[in-house]
């Protein structure tokens, strides 16, 4: 039988996305130096750009004896190259800005392997700099409910639920927070087709399926850029539905009728609000009227997605799952 290493960061592929941002990647390097002379492996995946950082990601690659690759543009596309290339057990992603604690790291690797999950999750490190932005997070928001189900395997059904509840906010908070077991993301790439929301897609796509572990200790912190403060597209959130319906119940007639009805309130109610509501537009008779419709459609929705999500076995590629 093969022994585990003592350091649980030789057990661990590092995939680095790189694209721009030449000087804060110079201060990341700095900073990250030890995590990356500690992992067993660590592949650097960039885009070249103008500022020339992805020439530093390749010195960094062929300095310490790691892998350099390049892409095309996009987050996700990077992610998946990297993730394809992985040859340890676990796989971290540590993207440019968003720190990771090695010594919390380590431990997030433990409980993945003692808990046999496919993911472990973290809440990012708050900051001056981060708090307004991440507080709507519902990692943060739901804090509560996430501890009482930490350190232990987070039943897939109330994960599936917990993603539904939250539309187009990936409940995972930030992935540079995660730790992925290779076997079962290798097999399961993100979408590289949702823009910003590929995650949270992932998620819809996955959750039912995996067994997830939330460790409250934060792995990482959270740079807010400028791809971070947008506002998803409403569009996607009738896609990343409809990917969850293709896993739970693909075909149901139901299930389909009632997100159609559900996102078809949801659009009149946004309509009629318009971009620049009025203040205390939602008090207004015919305002409460759309958002009580609303909310009964998101209601009826919720459950027949729940009924088919409780019923659908788990099949993580964990040992025992």
């Amino acid at each position: 039988m093969k022994q585990a290493p003592t350091d649980p960061l030789q057990d661990l592929t590092v995939v680095v996305p790189v694209y721009g941002e030449a000087e804060v990647f110079r201060k990341h390097a700095q900073v990250q130096k030890d995590l990356w002379n500690a992992a067993a492996q660590v592949i650097w995946v960039a885009t070249p750009s103008c500022d020339r950082a992805h020439d530093l990601a390749r010195e960094l690659a062929a300095g310490r004896s790691g892998q350099y690759l390049e892409t095309s543009p996009g987050l996700y596309a990077a992610w998946n190259l990297g993730v394809s290339r992985a040859r340890k057990t676990w796989i971290y992603f540590n993207t440019v800005g968003d720190i990771c604690d090695p010594h919390i790291l380590r431990e997030a690797l433990v409980l993945a392997g003692d808990s046999s999950a496919d993911l472990v999750f973290s809440p990012p490190k708050l900051t001056p700099a981060n708090l307004k932005h991440l507080r709507r997070w519902p990692i943060f928001r739901e804090a509560g409910a996430l501890h009482r189900k930490a350190n232990q395997p987070i039943p897939s059904s109330w994960l599936a639920d917990f993603q539904l509840r939250h539309h187009d906010s990936c409940v995972l908070g930030s992935l540079a927070g995660a730790v992925f077991r290779a076997t079962f993301l290798q097999p399961r790439p993100f979408p590289e087709n949702f823009r910003s929301a590929g995650d949270v897609a992932w998620v819809y796509t996955h959750a039912a399926k995996m067994k997830a572990v939330f460790f409250p200790k934060p792995v990482a912190g959270f740079r807010v850029h400028d791809s971070s403060r947008g506002s998803p597209d409403p569009r996607d959130l009738g896609r990343l539905l409809r990917l969850l319906e293709q896993t739970v119940c693909p075909g149901n007639r139901v299930a389909a009728q009632r997100r159609r009805s559900y996102l078809a309130r949801r659009r009149l109610l946004n309509l009629r609000r318009g971009s620049r509501p009025r203040p205390f537009w939602f008090l207004s008779p015919p305002m409460l009227g759309l958002r009580l419709r609303r909310d009964l459609a998101f209601r009826r929705m919720r459950s027949f997605f729940r009924e088919k999500i409780s019923n659908f076995p788990a099949s993580g590629t964990a040992p025992g799952s």
